[in-house]
């Protein structure tokens, strides 16, 4: 094995959506993986935007805004664009978000990060933010149509003045798997890598039942970002062999890596992601 190529003679099957999924196919393929994209998820815009419009006039200096997505931050990027307002109306208030995969994504538009987790998990974040910001403190979310509610009902269980405003919805692509059909029924695809909890759902919702009889008894390898998006995977019966402790897209590359190599897959994050 080449160690500058350590996934040579590998089929990767990537189920991010088609905006982001090039990261990873580039991480794979430098690596010497074949790479098979599949969309299992894509995001479009929320029903309507005045709650968002209506919240982003009232930043003050006794704010937060949260974000637990890179998606959250481009959707809302690109909602200030549509609005003609720079980035920079966002320093109004402190920043909090849930990884640096989003933290980077803000650093991209010149703004800074004030408060980050050590781990990448709802949990985590919810325990730093209640331990730095006051109660008297707005906090606003701007997020998925559809998410977690640990962060929010955490925070308002302490007191805290919370808003949240959907800056994007997240929906099945219209072409099924497409192309990763065939591989699968033939048994070609050697790992399924799965980046939420939304990419392992509708991946079984897109599964005809022919092609799903035929995996039953030889999935390929699964690798999930995180403990949240693993359950999901556990819950539709996919055995998942990697769930790496740095819960972003480099961390999920090195584990399956290390994985693969002989250093034996990390070990498993906190429960949440």
């Amino acid at each position: 094995m080449d160690a500058s190529t350590p996934l040579q003679g590998l089929t990767f099957l990537n189920t991010r959506d088609s905006r982001s999924a090039g990261q990873l196919t580039e991480k794979l393929d430098n690596l010497g993986a074949r790479v098979i994209e599949c969309p299992t998820i894509e995001f479009i815009a929320p029903t309507n935007w005045k709650a968002f419009d209506r919240r982003l006039e009232m930043i003050t200096q006794d704010d937060w805004i949260v974000f637990t997505s890179a998606n959250a931050v481009r959707a809302t990027m690109e909602r200030l664009w549509e609005l003609n307002r720079p980035p920079g109306v966002l320093t109004r208030a402190r920043i909090a978000v849930i990884g640096q995969g989003t933290a980077n994504v803000l650093a991209a538009q010149n703004i800074a990060v004030s408060l980050m987790p050590g781990v990448a998990q709802q949990e985590a974040l919810l325990h730093v933010l209640l331990n730095t910001l006051k109660r008297s403190d707005k906090v606003w979310i701007p997020r998925a149509q559809d998410a977690r509610e640990i962060l929010v009902e955490g925070l308002k269980a302490e007191g805290v003045d919370v808003t949240i405003t959907p800056v994007y919805r997240t929906i099945m692509p219209k072409d099924g798997l497409g192309q990763a059909m065939d591989p699968l029924r033939k048994g070609q695809v050697d790992w399924m890598l799965f980046t939420s909890s939304s990419t392992v759902r509708h991946f079984f919702d897109l599964l005809d039942q022919d092609t799903l009889a035929s995996l039953e008894h030889r999935w390929p390898q699964v690798a999930c970002i995180g403990a949240v998006t693993a359950k999901a995977a556990e819950d539709h019966g996919l055995p998942v062999t990697v769930v790496p402790a740095r819960q972003d897209l480099n961390g999920m590359v090195d584990a399956v890596v290390a994985y693969i190599t002989g250093g034996g897959a990390p070990p498993a994050p906190p429960s949440g992601d």
